[in-house]
């Protein structure tokens, strides 16, 4: 089946960068082991303490919210940066006609996007799973009380950030500029949404970023919440990711895939 081959191939083409993936799943894990660690100490020294571009204030709601709060800024982060990273594949593969050399029976738009989305979906998940689980084991952090309802919230994130390489990638044609622009959109939108800086300011702005509605189903997870109080926040992701994908696939015409 030409649709699961596409899938596959795209899963292996990143799955087989080792070093790629230590570092998607270290970096974060050593940003939670930080944060894990100055809560803690802060909190039992009852002091204030800033820590580099990270504020943290608010000791008295104890150090396992606080944990929890920038261990879900972290993770919709690097989610996010997955997800980009996979995008600027789907660019170098357009510009080296890589498709075009394996397939040479004509594949469909559709079948052709389907494939790679399931292939780099496939991809996220499984760098975000082995992050939420880690954090789980090494630091305590909370993912709530259910992991079916943690793992839908991850599966949405998951498709709504897919969407969103797709789409920048459909409009750019150079695999560098691509990354770059897709990088300034990740650093953009995690600062905006105020999931490493804890801040009132940004709560009007917070809301027109995907890090905000992702982050705070966690966390709503977390402090005992289920299904029913995020019903908001998966609807605002799902009506996101579909506009994405299908402005992404209207701009990705059949001759684009196989210039």
């Amino acid at each position: 089946m030409v649709l699961w081959s596409i899938a596959v191939k795209n899963f292996k083409d990143l799955a087989k960068n080792y070093l790629l993936l230590f570092f998607l799943i270290l970096i974060p894990l050593m940003q939670i082991y930080l944060i894990s660690d100055i809560s803690q100490n802060a909190a039992q020294g009852g002091i204030d303490l800033q820590e580099g571009f990270v504020e943290l204030i608010t000791l008295t709601s104890g150090s396992s919210d606080l944990l929890q709060t920038f261990t879900a800024g972290i993770l919709v982060q690097f989610l996010l940066i997955t997800s980009m990273i996979a995008g600027a594949t789907i660019v170098a593969e357009r510009e080296q006609n890589t498709m075009m050399r394996i397939y040479a029976a004509p594949v469909s738009k559709i079948k052709m996007l389907t494939g790679i989305l399931l292939g780099h979906s496939a991809t996220v998940l499984m760098i975000t799973s082995i992050i939420i689980v880690s954090s789980f084991k090494l630091f305590d952090v909370s993912w709530g009380d259910s992991w079916i309802n943690t793992m839908i919230v991850t599966l949405m994130g998951v498709f709504v950030g897919t969407a969103m390489s797709f789409l920048i990638s459909a409009i750019f044609n150079n695999p560098k500029i691509a990354g770059g622009i897709m990088s300034i959109v990740v650093i953009g939108m995690t600062f905006m949404s105020g999931g490493l800086i804890q801040t009132d300011k940004l709560d009007t702005v917070s809301k027109f970023t995907i890090n905000k509605w992702i982050a705070e189903s966690y966390i709503t997870l977390a402090q005992g919440g289920g299904l029913q109080d995020i019903i908001m926040n998966l609807t605002i992701i799902a009506l996101i990711g579909t506009v994405l994908i299908l402005t992404a696939s209207f701009l990705y015409r059949r001759e684009d895939l196989y210039e």
